[in-house]
């Protein structure tokens, strides 16, 4: 192999590595905070006095228009419209996916995934609905896609009293 062609397969191999390691430390992340109590982030939460307790479970539902967390869901949206990738840093939840972010802003790596971030994501971002369910806020939104409306699903955390980005998917 020739020396260019072994970093370029070097580079291939860590861009893949640390997108790999993005989703799983976002889903592992995601589980963890799953089983910690609602009440531990009960009373920082600004938007559980006036939420609805579900009668059918003990997840706390959002107030219309989800407050705080479906803002800073918009926000993050917002920063991937922007190429804000600094701001997208300050929202997200983990630590380590932090500092791989960072990481790959220094590697230069972080365009690449900006500009498919930027065709995947919906514009015009609307709160459908939302609820709180062992301290993990769940957000349901829709927008618009490419060429269609889009929906999905965004998890949020307190973090030091201000909701953070700790994964969201759209659905086809």
């Amino acid at each position: 192999m020739i020396p260019s062609t072994k970093r370029a397969s070097q580079s291939w191999s860590t861009m893949m590595s640390r997108k790999l390691l993005h989703a799983a430390s976002a889903a592992a992340f995601a589980m963890l905070m799953q089983s910690s109590a609602l009440a531990e982030q009960g009373e920082a939460n600004p938007e559980r006095a006036t939420s609805a307790k579900d009668a059918s479970s003990d997840r706390m539902m959002l107030v219309e228009g989800g407050g705080a967390p479906a803002e800073k869901l918009k926000e993050y949206f917002a920063a991937i419209e922007a190429s804000d990738w600094r701001a997208m840093i300050a929202m997200t939840a983990d630590p380590d996916t932090r500092e791989m972010m960072k990481q790959d802003e220094q590697d230069g790596l972080h365009l690449k995934m900006l500009k498919g971030m930027r065709e995947k994501s919906p514009t015009n971002v609307e709160f459908i609905e939302g609820w709180i369910e062992h301290g993990v806020c769940s957000v349901r939104y829709r927008g618009l896609g490419v060429d269609r409306r889009t929906s999905g699903l965004a998890e949020l955390i307190l973090d030091n009293g201000e909701w953070k980005i700790v994964v969201m998917g759209l659905k086809p």
